[in-house]
C-alpha cells in the first residue's frame, strides 16, 4: 500500500546519506596527517556509525511492525563467535569466550541486535584493556565486564528510555530499554547485576528458545 511503499522510500533515502558519510571519512583518513585534524574526522565517523546502529534499529523495528519476522534455527555458538570477532575488530576490549554448541529458534536479526547493544555497552563502559567475558552453559548466556558499574539507584533504572548511568559518556540511551523488549517478546528470562566499580553482568535464561535434539 501507500504507507509501506513511502516508508521503504523513506528508509532507502535515510541510508544514501549514511553511505556517503561513511565513504567520504574513510578517504579523508587516508590524506589527513595533522592530528587535530585526524580527531575530529574520527569525531565524525563515529557519530555516523552511532547514527547508523540507530537506523539499523528503526528498520527493523518498522519492518517488524509491518510484517511478521519468520523466527530462525541457527547455532547460538556460531553466532556469537562472528559477532565477537566484529568487535574484536574495533581492537579495544579483548574477549574471553566459553562457548558450546546450541541450537535455537528465534528472530535472528533482533537476537543479533540485542546482543550487540549488551556488548557494546559493556566495552563502553570499561577501560580498554578490561577484559569482556561471554560465557554459555546450562541454557544460560553470560556477559561480563570489569567496568565501572552501576549502584542500586542506577540499575533499577537501566532499561528506561534514553537513561545512561554515565552523562559523561555517547550513547543511544535507547539500547537496553529495546533489550528488554526483545528478551520479553522471544521469552528470554533478563537478569542484570553490577556493582559501582566492580563491573556489570547481563545473564540471558535462553532455554526455553532451545531447539532440542
Amino acid at each position: 500500500d501507500t504507507l509501506t511503499s513511502l516508508t521503504n522510500d523513506i528508509i532507502h533515502e535515510l541510508n544514501i546519506p549514511l553511505s556517503t558519510i561513511k565513504a567520504n571519512t574513510a578517504m579523508l583518513k587516508k590524506t589527513m596527517e595533522d592530528e587535530k585534524s585526524l580527531k575530529r574526522i574520527q569525531r565524525i565517523d563515529d557519530a555516523s556509525l552511532r547514527l547508523k546502529k540507530l537506523y539499523d534499529e528503526l528498520v527493523y523495528s518498522i519492518r517488524k511492525e509491518m510484517h511478521i519476522i519468520e523466527k530462525e534455527r541457527f547455532d547460538l555458538k556460531s553466532l556469537l563467535e562472528e559477532r565477537i570477532e566484529i568487535f574484536e575488530e574495533q581492537k579495544r576490549n579483548p574477549f574471553e569466550l566459553i562457548l558450546k554448541p546450541y541450537e535455537i529458534e528465534v528472530d535472528k536479526i533482533g537476537f543479533e541486535q540485542m546482543l550487540d547493544n549488551i556488548v557494546s555497552n559493556a566495552m563502553k563502559y570499561s577501560p580498554k584493556e578490561a577484559p569482556i567475558y561471554v560465557t554459555f552453559e546450562n541454557g544460560i548466556l553470560t556477559i561480563e565486564d570489569r567496568g565501572v558499574g552501576m549502584s542500586e539507584t542506577e540499575l533499577l533504572r537501566v532499561h528506561e528510555r534514553y537513561y545512561q548511568a554515565d552523562d559523561q559518556r555517547d550513547g543511544e540511551g535507547i539500547g537496553l530499554s529495546l533489550v528488554k523488549a526483545y528478551c520479553e517478546d522471544e521469552g528470554i528470562d533478563i537478569q542484570i547485576t553490577s556493582q559501582k566499580g566492580v563491573g556489570t553482568t547481563v545473564t540471558l535464561n535462553i532455554s526455553k528458545v532451545h531447539v532440542g535434539a
